[in-house]
């Protein structure tokens, strides 16, 4: 309360002088000519202004003091601020010696102690902030500068390098930059098919030399090849595409076609390079071409090592000089020159080759679990040699895995 407010809300005890209980209430209450009598013993109290049983609540001195107090507004400082605060002042203890003597002041100077604190460790922050931001300004400017160097000295020595090739390629056709806007997938379109079937056409209605080798890749290789082989598409014709893939291996394009043979129960495999400006046909990959026809080695059974594009599948022919399992694995090999040729090839299952083909034919598992696993039969390029123990003509031995695929 207010020390202007009326005796009517001021309170005060009284204690009983027989019970000697202590009883509260409001002062003209109790000052009244009223007899008042104890609510404990009922002896009547007899109390006046000057009765030594009359006193105020010790609660009520304390609120008028704290009321008279001026009323400083306090800040709640956390236990991290007041850590950071001890810290600065363990740190900087002769620096704030003023400070400390401040401490014996009264509390309603406190808030002004606190806020020359919080004003010294500000301001000690600002500095170390400054600090840093001008070392990392300089920093900065520094790297930006050294940069900006390079990027002006590699300015002008490329400009002066484009310069001086501009003049010896001043009669350099265009026709590069627009071909490296073109770019190859390996997703086959249909004009890409056609075009492929243009080509088996344009080919096998070829009457000269000249005009095969210019639908071939490596002309100057496959055109002696083509005149001296037997291999060709002699009198077929084809009528429609049955497969269709394209592949990307060892950094070019390949274009797969297996083709139905017109008025015949069997199909033809062609085989194409593509690059940005053409698509080639592969003359030795499509019709089988062999450095020595297979029906001729298997006849003449030469000792020496030849090389053959085959397509190898899994074998169950063991017998004579191959009969025992757990060392060799039969293989089945046939080409695309002749698909009625068949021959049986064996390679050594610890070795590394057959290592590696029986890894290459292992069936991957299917997604389906009611269907199972299928093996793929793998093209590729293999040395041969006829073993001189074995006097079977259709058995002969793997030497070595070349390639996984027909292309050269």
């Amino acid at each position: 309360m207010d020390s202007s407010a009326s005796p009517d809300q001021t309170w005060l005890i009284a204690s009983c002088p027989k019970c000697s209980r202590q009883i509260k209430a409001r002062k003209e209450i109790l000052l009244s000519n009223l007899a008042i009598e104890c609510p404990h013993c009922n002896n009547p109290l007899n109390l006046d202004a000057g009765s030594s049983n009359l006193k105020e609540p010790q609660y009520a001195k304390a609120e008028e003091q704290k009321k008279n107090t001026a009323k400083v507004r306090r800040r709640r400082r956390s236990k991290k601020s007041k850590l950071i605060e001890w810290d600065i002042d363990e740190s900087d203890s002769i620096e704030k010696e003023p400070e400390n003597e401040n401490l014996s002041e009264p509390d309603q100077d406190g808030s002004r102690q606190r806020i020359r604190r919080r004003r010294t460790r500000k301001n000690k922050q600002g500095k170390a902030y400054n600090a840093f931001t001008g070392t990392t300004v300089y920093i900065i400017s520094g790297g930006g500068l050294i940069l900006l160097c390079a990027i002006l000295y590699k300015g002008i020595s490329t400009i002066s390098r484009d310069l001086s090739k501009s003049a010896s390629n001043t009669n350099i056709p265009n026709g590069s930059q627009k071909n490296d806007s073109k770019q190859l997938s390996t997703n086959l379109t249909v004009q890409e098919r056609e075009q492929c079937i243009e080509i088996i056409h344009a080919f096998t209605n070829a009457k000269s030399l000249e005009d095969k080798t210019s639908l071939v890749r490596h002309p100057e290789i496959t055109s002696k090849r083509i005149q001296e082989s037997l291999f060709g598409p002699g009198d077929e014709k084809y009528e429609r595409i049955a497969l269709s893939k394209k592949q990307f291996i060892d950094d070019k394009y390949y274009i797969s076609l297996m083709v139905k043979v017109a008025n015949a129960n069997k199909y033809r495999f062609f085989a194409f390079e593509q690059t940005l400006e053409s698509i080639k046909m592969d003359w030795e990959v499509s019709f089988g071409h062999q450095m020595m026809p297979l029906q001729v080695f298997k006849d003449k059974k030469p000792e020496s090592i030849q090389e053959f594009r085959l397509i190898l599948k899994s074998g169950t022919y063991y017998a004579h000089h191959y009969s025992d399992t757990t060392k060799w694995k039969c293989l089945e090999a046939g080409y695309s020159g002749d698909f009625n040729f068949k021959i049986f090839i064996y390679v050594d299952r610890e070795s590394a080759v057959g290592k590696e083909i029986i890894t290459k034919l292992t069936p991957e598992p299917t997604l389906d679990p009611s269907q199972s696993a299928k093996e793929r039969p793998l093209p590729a390029i293999v040395k041969l040699r006829f073993n001189s123990l074995s006097r079977t003509d259709n058995q002969v031995e793997l030497v070595d895995l070349i390639q996984d695929h027909w292309f050269q």
